[in-house]
C-alpha cells in the first residue's frame, strides 16, 4: 500500500456515512465585527451524504450548503484522482482539508477540520479574506467567516446519544486542565504507507488558549485559537473538543 492508498482508505474510514445536522455560520459585519456568539446564518438541514460503490470509486453528495449554488453539490470521488491537489489530509479519527499557502490572487483561503467519535463528527471551517486595501507590508488577512457543524450519521445501527450543552470557553477549557495527550504528524504531499506512531506530548494547559485569539465555545463544544490575521507563512489552529461528558478530548 502506498502513502495514497493509505490517506484514500482513512477519508472512507472517516467519512462514509449520511451526516446530517445543523449549520450555524459566523460572518464579519460590515463594521468589521465577527461576534462568536450570535450565528449570522443557520441551515437546519445540511446533509452529506458519502458512499462508495466499491474500494476505489465513491460519490459525495450535499445538500444544505452555505456557499454552493441552491445548497447543493455533487462530486464524484475516485482513489486515483483522490487529494491530487495535496490540500486533504487524514488521521484515524479526524480529517480535512487546508489551503497550503497564502495566494493573493484567490479571494479566500481556509481549513475545514472533522473529528470523528463512534457515528459523531464536528466540523469547523475557518475562512479568511483580504483586507482591501492592502496594508504596507503585502496583503494582511482576516478571519472572515467560521462554520460549525455537529453532525451525526443517519445510517448508524444506534444513533449516538444526544451532544451535551455548550459551555463557557472558559469551563469547557478548565474541565480538560492536564488531560494526557499524543502527538501525530503528516507533512503534505509526504503520506506515510503506515500511520505514524504517535508520540508522547505535554498535558494540554488552558493557558495555549487564554488570550484574544480564543474563540467561544461553539454549539458541539469546541474552543478554537487561531489567527484572526495573518499574513504570510503557516496558519496554525489549535482546537479543544469535549464530545461527551467524562470522556478524553479529541
Amino acid at each position: 500500500m502506498t502513502g495514497h492508498d493509505r490517506q484514500w482508505e482513512l477519508n472512507r474510514l472517516n467519512f462514509e456515512g449520511r451526516w446530517c445536522g445543523t449549520s450555524h455560520w459566523y460572518e464579519r459585519n460590515t463594521a468589521g465585527v465577527l461576534d462568536l456568539t450570535s450565528p449570522t446564518a443557520v441551515i437546519e438541514s445540511t446533509c452529506y451524504s458519502i458512499s462508495f460503490s466499491d474500494s476505489d470509486t465513491g460519490l459525495w453528495d450535499g445538500s444544505g450548503l452555505r456557499f454552493a449554488p441552491d445548497g447543493r453539490r455533487r462530486l464524484p470521488l475516485c482513489r486515483a484522482a483522490y487529494n491530487s491537489g495535496g490540500q486533504c489530509w487524514q488521521f484515524r479519527g479526524a480529517g480535512g482539508q487546508s489551503s497550503l499557502a497564502l495566494d493573493g490572487t484567490q479571494p479566500r483561503f481556509g481549513h475545514e477540520l472533522n473529528l470523528f467519535r463512534g457515528r459523531s463528527r464536528s466540523m469547523l471551517v475557518l475562512l479568511y479574506a483580504p483586507l482591501a486595501p492592502a496594508p504596507a507590508g503585502g496583503p494582511l488577512w482576516q478571519l472572515q467567516s467560521l462554520g460549525v457543524v455537529p453532525f451525526r450519521c443517519t445510517l448508524a445501527p444506534e444513533p449516538d446519544p444526544p451532544r451535551p450543552a455548550a459551555s463557557d470557553w472558559r469551563a469547557l477549557l478548565a474541565e480538560q486542565e492536564g488531560w494526557p495527550g499524543e502527538l501525530e504528524r503528516l507533512e503534505p504531499g509526504h503520506w506515510p504507507a503506515a500511520d505514524p506512531q504517535p508520540r508522547p506530548c505535554s498535558p494540554f494547559h488552558s493557558t495555549q488558549f487564554s488570550g484574544h485569539d480564543s474563540a467561544p465555545a461553539s454549539p458541539m463544544g469546541w474552543s478554537v485559537r487561531c489567527r484572526r490575521r495573518c499574513r504570510r507563512g503557516r496558519l496554525r489552529c489549535r482546537w479543544a473538543a469535549a464530545s461527551m461528558p467524562s470522556t478524553s478530548s479529541s
